[in-house]
C-alpha cells in the first residue's frame, strides 16, 4: 500500500488556498453527496467552505487554523493541509508545512503591479517560500491562480514563472527541493485542477492533479537507500515480576532508513556499540522496520539506552555539539532574546539551551536583538549537553530539526534547522 502523501497550501491572503482545494476534492469526485450539498450557496459550490469550517472563518471569508482533510483517488491517498495566509497567522503554517512532503504555494497576479518587467512579490508569498525552503519541504509547485480574469492569461504567467524561479534561486529553493514547479490554474472555475480547462489549453505542462500524482509516487527520502537508521528512543521497556520471562527493550518511531535483525548499531551520546537482537513491530516479531513505523529493539548487549538517547546505524555520523548555527521560525507572541533560558527539544531529547546570538533577521525589516512574531531569523544556539546533531542538506534528517520552548510555561516558541556545527563545538 502506498504511503499516506501529505499536501499543504501556502500563499498569501485571498490568493485562492481553500477554493483551490475544494475544487481538486469536488473535481477529483471525492466528495460525499451530503457534504457537497453543505457547500451550496445558493445554486453555485463555494469550495472554500470544505476546508474554512470554523464559524469565524466563514464570517470573515479567512482561514484561521490548519484544516485537514483526507481525499483518495484511486490508489493514492493524500493528506490535504489548508494552512491560513494571514502574516498573524504564519505560525500555523509552519506547522502544516513541517508535516508536508508537498508544498502548493498561490499567488494571485491580480494583486500584483503586471506593468513591471519584474513584479514584485507579496511578502507572505516570499515568507511562505522562505518557509519551504527552510523545512526542506521535497516537492514544490508555485501556482499562478486567477488566470480566468485574463483574456490572455499566458503572458501574464510567463512573467509570473520568471518572477517565481527567480524567487526560488535567491532563497535557494530549486537546490532544496526535489521538485520545483510553476503550475497555471483557476481554482474558480477548475481550469488545470484536475483537467485542463479551455482557457489554459496552452499550457503543455501537468495539472495539479497530475502533479501531485508524479510527486507521490516519488520515494519517500527517509526511507531511501544509504540513508542510515535513526531511532530516537522514547521509552525504555521490561518485564516485571519475578515470574515474567526477562524481557528489555526499546522503543520509539523509526524516523527515517531501516533496522534489521543482526544490524550492528550505536547508542548516542554514549557512543557504545551493540546488535539488534529482535525488532517488533505492532506486537508481532519482524525481521526489519522502515522509516515511519513505531517498533521496539531488543539488544544483544545489556546497554544503558533509556528515552533522550538515539539509536542510530554503525556507520552514521556519531559527532556530538554543545553549540551550532541555526535558522529559526519564531513562532511565540512573546519576543525571543539572546540569552535568555530556553529548552530545547530534538526528537524526545529535551536540554536547557540558550541562544548565544543573533546572526541576522532572514526577511524581516526590524534590525533590533529581539526576535519577533514570524521572523525567520539565523541564530548561534548553545546546549547545556552535547547533541548528536547533523547540518541539515537537500533532505531533512530527524538530527537537523528541533523546537524551542518556554521551560516554565512548556509553550513553543520556535521552529528551528541546524545550518552549521563549527569545529569548536564538537564536544
Amino acid at each position: 500500500m502506498r504511503r499516506l502523501f501529505t499536501l499543504s497550501t501556502a500563499g498569501s491572503v485571498d490568493d485562492g488556498k481553500s477554493t483551490l482545494l475544494g475544487r481538486l476534492v469536488h473535481d477529483a469526485q471525492g466528495l460525499f453527496a451530503d457534504t457537497e450539498e453543505s457547500l451550496q450557496v445558493g445554486a453555485a459550490i463555494d469550495f472554500s467552505r470544505l476546508t474554512d469550517g470554523l464559524v469565524a472563518e466563514r464570517e470573515q471569508g479567512i482561514t484561521i487554523d490548519v484544516a485537514w482533510r483526507h481525499l483518495k483517488v484511486g490508489p493514492l491517498r493524500f493528506l490535504l493541509a489548508d494552512s491560513p495566509g494571514h502574516e498573524q497567522y504564519t505560525r500555523n503554517l509552519v506547522t502544516a508545512a513541517s508535516h508536508a512532503d508537498a508544498l502548493l504555494v498561490l499567488v494571485d497576479p491580480l494583486r500584483l503591479e503586471l506593468a513591471d518587467e519584474t513584479p514584485r512579490l507579496l511578502t507572505q508569498t516570499v515568507r511562505h517560500a522562505a518557509i519551504a525552503a527552510l523545512l526542506r519541504v521535497p516537492h514544490v509547485a508555485f501556482v499562478v491562480n486567477k488566470l480566468d480574469a485574463f483574456d490572455a492569461p499566458e503572458p501574464v504567467f510567463a512573467k509570473l514563472r520568471a518572477a517565481l524561479l527567480g524567487l526560488a534561486r535567491e532563497l535557494r529553493l530549486d537546490e532544496r527541493a526535489a521538485t520545483l514547479d510553476v503550475l497555471p490554474a483557476s481554482a474558480l472555475t477548475g481550469d488545470n485542477i484536475v483537467r485542463r480547462g479551455a482557457h489554459l489549453a496552452w499550457f503543455d505542462g501537468p495539472t495539479v492533479m497530475e502533479w501531485l500524482e508524479q510527486v507521490s509516487a516519488t520515494p519517500d527520502p527517509a526511507a531511501e537507500p544509504g540513508v542510515g537508521a535513526c531511532l530516537p528512543i522514547q521509552i525504555s521497556l521490561r518485564t516485571a515480576g519475578a515470574s515474567a520471562q526477562p524481557f528489555r527493550a526499546v522503543a520509539g518511531r523509526l524516523e527515517q532508513g531501516r533496522l534489521s535483525v543482526g544490524d550492528r548499531v550505536r547508542v548516542l551520546p554514549s557512543d557504545v556499540q551493540t546488535t539488534i537482537a529482535a525488532l517488533f513491530h505492532l506486537g508481532r516479531a519482524v525481521k526489519s522496520a522502515d522509516a515511519g513505523q513505531s517498533i521496539s529493539a531488543t539488544l544483544a548487549d545489556e546497554r544503558d539506552a533509556a528515552r533522550g538517547d538515539w539509536l542510530v546505524s554503525d556507520t552514521a555520523p556519531r559527532g556530538l555539539h554543545r553549540r551550532f548555527r541555526a535558522r529559526v521560525a519564531w513562532l511565540a507572541p512573546q519576543a525571543g532574546r539572546p540569552g535568555a533560558r530556553l529548552t530545547l527539544k530534538m526528537g524526545s531529547t529535551q536540554t536547557a539551551a540558550r541562544i548565544v546570538g543573533l546572526v541576522g533577521k532572514l526577511e524581516s525589516a526590524t534590525t533590533h536583538d529581539a526576535i519577533e512574531l514570524n521572523e525567520l531569523v539565523e541564530v548561534d544556539i548553545e546546549t547545556a549537553v552535547a547533541l548528536p546533531v547533523e547540518p541539515a542538506g537537500a533532505r531533512l534528517s530527524v538530527r537537523s530539526r528541533f523546537v524551542l520552548l518556554d521551560p516554565a510555561s512548556w509553550a513553543t516558541l520556535a521552529a528551528g534547522i541546524v545550518d552549521a556545527v563549527p569545529q569548536e563545538a564538537a564536544a
